[in-house]
């Protein structure tokens, strides 16, 4: 960063397979990957690679001697780092028959091969030091909703989670329709197969949204009695029609990670986001939390951001940003005086089409400079100019006016050629 100056270098041993919608988080100087999709489905491998070696090759490792047991293989989850552990969260992948449980919501089914597809809400640790996976118990709170593509980020000792892509079932009932051929076939049918009814494994209808569906010639005395039933009784004794229906979330939640409590849904004051997945949640400072980009409910890519205030409990947006720089799918990092450094992801709506891979490094300045930076860049946006003062600095800042002249000097020349490349495409085009 301090010379603007991209350099390459030469990967060796185990590398990861080409996948997607893995997940990277580097902890002690080491980059950890785990999870991700190919075409050959999904994985639950985790590879590292020393990212402080002083010979210039990076040498990628598959851990293969850990102790534990690893998560489902899936793609599209999000990690917190704290205290040499990873702690993994959520996730779109699959699960045999045997093991469905309260914490994965079905989307899918492949019943011959008793193969399940769908998100995920729990919690798997891997120590780096010992190199174990565990699952702690959680001891209170109500957890997110089984969720992919959301983003994690710690400040102090809590996890925050927001958005990501959940699914939702909406049951239409028909109070006049009642079944009445075979009501107790019926019902051993629904008690046999419940993944059928609501896609989670011991919860008939998570995250429900109940449509009653109102007839004109419906009976004032049916219905009264029927709402006095059991929800789950009144399915098996009347018409109903179930939908599975995907959305994006823009709820915000916490996890304490030495308690292992969740918060549940934190309720916010005023304005916040809009519901989005693909996005990027960096921490700034020691209170605040950075929200950008993503991929909104209709499907729209996104170019907003958005500051939580941790001690406010409320979401401000920023008004300088660009509105032409949408990302999704991308990813961030915090610089050293409180920069957000955004590289990589998209600018199209990928379910729908995909123009190629972002390569430009968007920054984003969320706190004042400090005074010494902004006498570097001015030095190095003027070298020309005080080409004969700088050799009077002290050794320390002369290396440190070298870098910044390299950095806007590289700035200088990408702008240069970004403005003749457009030039050349309005040429062709007229």
């Amino acid at each position: 960063m301090d010379s603007g100056l991209w350099t390459m270098h030469l990967m060796e041993g185990e590398l990861p397979t080409s996948m997607s919608g893995s997940c990277g988080a580097s902890i002690n100087g080491k980059l950890y990957i785990f999870g991700g999709f190919d075409d050959k489905g999904y994985s639950n491998r985790l590879y590292y690679v020393n990212l402080r070696t002083k010979t210039g090759t990076y040498r990628w490792k598959k851990i293969t001697n850990f102790k534990g047991q690893p998560p489902t293989p899936r793609d599209k989850l999000s990690c917190w780092v704290y205290k040499n552990r990873l702690i993994y969260f959520g996730g779109y992948g699959c699960r045999k028959h045997n093991e469905l449980s309260d914490c994965f919501d079905v989307h899918d089914a492949f019943w011959e091969g008793q193969i399940f597809w769908g998100w995920h809400n729990d919690v798997h640790v891997f120590d780096t030091t010992t190199q174990t996976w565990s699952q702690p118990t959680i001891r209170g709170g109500d957890p997110p909703q089984p969720r992919a593509a959301h983003t994690c980020a710690v400040l102090g000792n809590k996890g925050y989670i927001f958005g990501g892509r959940v699914l939702f079932t909406i049951i239409q009932i028909f109070p006049g329709k009642r079944l009445c051929k075979e009501p107790e076939r019926a019902r051993k049918c629904h008690e046999a197969s419940p993944i059928h009814l609501s896609g989670r494994k011991g919860h008939l209808f998570p995250n429900l949204e109940l449509e009653l569906v109102k007839e004109d010639d419906d009976d004032d005395d049916d219905e009264n009695q029927l709402y006095q039933e059991s929800f789950e009784n009144r399915l098996r004794s009347v018409m109903w029609t179930q939908f599975l229906q995907q959305t994006r979330m823009n709820d915000l939640h916490c996890l304490n990670l030495d308690t292992w409590t969740w918060s549940g849904r934190i309720n916010i004051s005023g304005e916040k986001p809009r519901d989005r997945s693909w996005h990027t949640l960096t921490p700034i400072g020691e209170d605040r939390l950075f929200l950008f980009g993503g991929l909104s409910s209709d499907n729209v890519p996104l170019s907003d951001g958005w500051i939580h205030s941790i001690a406010t409990n409320g979401w401000k947006q920023l008004t300088h940003l660009p509105k032409s720089r949408p990302r999704l799918w991308h990813t961030a990092c915090l610089g050293q005086e409180g920069e957000v450094m955004v590289f990589g992801g998209s600018k199209d709506d990928l379910l729908f089409m995909d123009t190629g891979h972002c390569s430009d490094l968007l920054i984003f300045q969320t706190q004042p400079y400090s005074l010494l930076r902004l006498c570097l860049d001015c030095i190095g946006k003027n070298a020309a100019l005080l080409e004969k003062q700088i050799p009077c600095l002290p050794p320390k800042l002369v290396q440190e006016v070298l870098k910044k002249i390299t950095f806007w000097a590289a700035m200088t020349h990408r702008q240069e050629r970004k403005a003749e490349t457009e030039r050349q495409s309005q040429l062709q085009c007229t």
